[in-house]
């Protein structure tokens, strides 16, 4: 950090810089105290430093050319040092956090590294940093049970190019985020910012080399899983790219998640050996998605559903939403939970909006059909926890359907 002069006298200053991976599209000012030192900050993005006088300010972070804080917090900045001040989270519950730019230099042949795990989605995180022909499971953990909002201390690991994967803390094949060729210079010492992708689940990494350049690590793959709701005793196939995601699944089911490579690809559908036409997508890099399978012979279908396993922002509830995949379900479709309504008239072949949930150890769910005396789907004493994301499938046929409820996080 340099001091800059004036008047032939040296000032007390330190350096600000701020980044943005909150998991909105929120494009973001920085004020400290009154002064609007960032402006219009896309999410993804940062800035270059700017020089404050040493002191404690209290900085606080906007929507862009609006004066109301989302979220504020006081932080010194010393004279001769240097802080990152990050936002990240939803723009409805927005955090901040202050990155220290003060380690000493690495002895010879070392990186410093530490994690500051800002992802309000991810919950709590281990970080491997290891070779590139090294499995999952023989990976060494380079740092573990991260929370999130926290930040963990600093590492030592020799320079050199590893591969860099994060999992859910505790579980190695919960796989969050996989990168080789991630390169640790001689005697640097690095911050890596992790946030959440647009799925909930994946995530991103920010490098940031203290008081030197930021690099963002987009996650290149997206998950796309199966829901066979079509009405045949054959199988399904799907193929996205070069990557097989459903091999003879057969229907009704939910198939678990795979991870695509991002962006548009091809993808061949068949049901029963009839090829079925795929509505093309721009898959999101960090998204998650549903491909949901559906109908009858000749009329076989497909159609794209945006999955948000983004966690609740009240951690203490859950949420749920409905797919009707049962081809003649006349009326639309209610899902109860506890007897409250959370999505009403949900038609063939869609999916409702996700709706807010208590937690509970005795929830009942039901889905009602206004043309059907019975209840499609009528479950009790259900275990739905706080922070729970959960789908309930209707699938198959009006008169023959099948329900499936699945935990998404």
């Amino acid at each position: 950090m340099l001091v800059l002069a004036a008047c032939g006298k040296a000032t007390e200053e330190g350096g600000v810089r701020f980044v943005n991976v909150s998991s909105s599209s929120l494009k973001a000012d920085l004020y400290a105290g009154d002064d609007r030192i960032f402006s219009s900050i896309g999410a993804g993005q940062w800035t270059d430093y700017s020089n404050l006088e040493e002191g404690t300010y209290t900085f606080k972070v906007t929507s862009e050319g609006n004066s109301t804080a989302l979220v504020q917090g006081s932080v010194l900045v010393p004279k001769d040092a240097s802080r990152t001040v990050v936002a990240y989270g939803p723009e409805s519950n927005l955090k901040l956090t202050t990155l220290t730019e003060d380690e000493g230099t690495p002895s010879s042949g070392d990186t410093r590294v530490r994690i500051l795990n800002a992802s309000s989605d991810a919950g709590p995180i281990d970080v491997f940093i290891g070779a590139e022909s090294q499995s999952i499971d023989s990976a060494p953990t380079t740092m573990s049970n991260v929370a999130a909002g926290a930040t963990s201390s600093f590492v030592t690991v020799s320079r050199g190019t590893y591969r860099l994967r994060i999992a859910g803390a505790g579980d190695r094949n919960d796989l969050r985020f996989d990168r080789s060729g991630f390169v640790l210079e001689n005697q640097e010492v690095v911050n890596l910012i992790v946030s959440s992708g647009p799925g909930g689940f994946l995530v991103d990494v920010v490098r940031m080399k203290q008081t030197s350049t930021i690099t963002a690590f987009k996650n290149p793959f997206a998950r796309v899983r199966i829901a066979a709701a079509a009405v045949t005793t054959g199988v399904i196939n799907t193929t996205i790219g070069s990557t097989t995601v459903a091999s003879a699944v057969r229907a009704p089911s939910v198939a678990n998640y795979v991870w695509v490579n991002s962006g548009n690809q091809s993808i061949s559908t068949t049901v029963a050996g009839a090829t079925v036409s795929v509505p093309a997508l721009d898959l999101l890099a960090g998204g998650d998605y549903t491909l949901l399978v559906h109908g009858r012979s000749p009329g076989f279908a497909a159609n794209w559903l945006v999955d948000n396993n983004q966690l609740p922002t009240n951690t203490a509830r859950g949420k749920m939403r409905l797919v009707n995949g049962a081809i003649d379900t006349a009326g639309g479709l209610t899902l109860t939970v506890d007897f409250s309504a959370i999505a009403t008239n949900i038609n063939y072949p869609n999916a409702s909006s996700y709706g807010v949930i208590n937690a509970s150890n005795t929830g009942r769910v039901e889905v009602a059909s206004p043309t059907s005396g019975a209840a499609l789907y009528s479950a009790t004493d259900l275990n739905l926890v706080a922070s729970g994301v959960y789908s309930l499938f209707i699938l198959g046929e009006s008169g023959n359907s099948t329900g499936i409820l699945r935990r998404d996080r």
